[in-house]
């Protein structure tokens, strides 16, 4: 016998033999559960009733004995492990859906590119795998789709945890930009303090960022030869053309073309996590080329440059 479908179709759950086509339980979902005990012990998906019915009883009598390895998900293709099985089961299995917008998905699939699409907005379902490199956000290339719950928003599927990544990245660059505007106020102070003697100063022109008052000329002056960063040419660089390449389907190079000819950037990855950015090629001199971002768990937690 088998191999078994098991899914959750409107309000039941639905078991299908594959290899006969026939429905060997078609009962409610909200007055079922499985035998997480008989699942652990010896790897087999038993469902009980967590009320009488005659109809209910009759099926849960009669049901086959499945094992996890003769059984499929919803997709008809992707056998269940325990872990997904247990997933499956208790997001689906032993409550009622309160009507009008419950908290129950409406699909249940391998992953993102599983998601079929939506009908109403507000709408849930859950992935049970992740796909692609995460913290890896679409500001640098990525398509993470972590595993968990997704709401349609009418035209896609959205993951809180996307969001999260994309914000953390443009924190980032946020605290970059802040981090460039104080070394160049500190090479501003610093060449100030060198030449204060000669300093002419004048009521109408005040820099900004220093809040001394120089005059323009003396401005190009204190500007000439501030220090290129890594990030500076990491966002320079986003004006220039480039070329992605990929490894399967991970983004591991990007290849720019610049004036002085090609600046590559290598993207390398611990598992499924970016753990640094190197720049090489035609870069500018006297910058630091590698930027490491370090973990703890899965959080990223710091970034260092060398």
């Amino acid at each position: 016998m088998g191999p078994f479908k098991i899914q959750v179709i409107d309000q039941a759950l639905v078991i299908t033999d594959i290899g006969t086509g026939a429905t060997v339980i078609d009962i409610p979902k909200s007055r079922c559960y499985y035998d997480k005990g008989l699942l652990e012990a010896e790897q087999i998906i038993r469902i009980f009733a967590v009320d009488s019915g005659i109809a209910i009883l009759d099926q849960i009598r009669t049901q086959p004995k499945i094992h996890i390895t003769n059984s499929l998900d919803s997709s008809g293709l992707v056998a269940y492990t325990v872990e997904t099985f247990k997933t499956f089961a208790r997001i689906n299995l032993g409550f009622s859906a309160a009507s009008g917008g419950s908290g129950a998905p409406t699909q249940v699939a391998l992953n993102y590119s599983a998601l079929v699409a939506g009908t109403t907005v507000g709408e849930l379902a859950y992935a049970q795998a992740s796909q692609g490199t995460q913290w890896l956000p679409a500001g640098l290339g990525g398509t993470y789709y972590p595993a968990g719950w997704y709401v349609w928003n009418g035209s896609d599927w959205i993951s809180d945890r996307n969001a999260i990544a994309n914000q953390l990245y443009l924190n980032e660059l946020a605290l970059n930009n802040k981090a460039d505007n104080i070394d160049l106020t500190n090479e501003i102070n610093a060449r100030i303090a060198a030449d204060e003697g000669t300093v002419t100063v004048h009521s109408d022109i005040v820099d900004a960022g220093s809040g001394y008052i120089i005059t323009d000329t003396e401005r190009n002056l204190l500007y000439t030869g501030v220090r290129e960063t890594f990030e500076t040419l990491s966002k320079n660089l986003q004006s220039e053309p480039y070329a992605l390449v990929y490894t399967g389907a991970t983004l591991t190079t990007i290849v720019y073309t610049v004036l002085a000819g090609t600046i590559v950037k290598t993207l390398n990855y611990t598992g499924d996590k970016l753990t640094s950015i190197v720049f090489s090629g035609d870069t500018p001199a006297g910058i630091q080329l590698t930027k490491t971002l370090n973990y703890t768990g899965d959080n990223l937690t710091s970034i260092t440059y060398s």
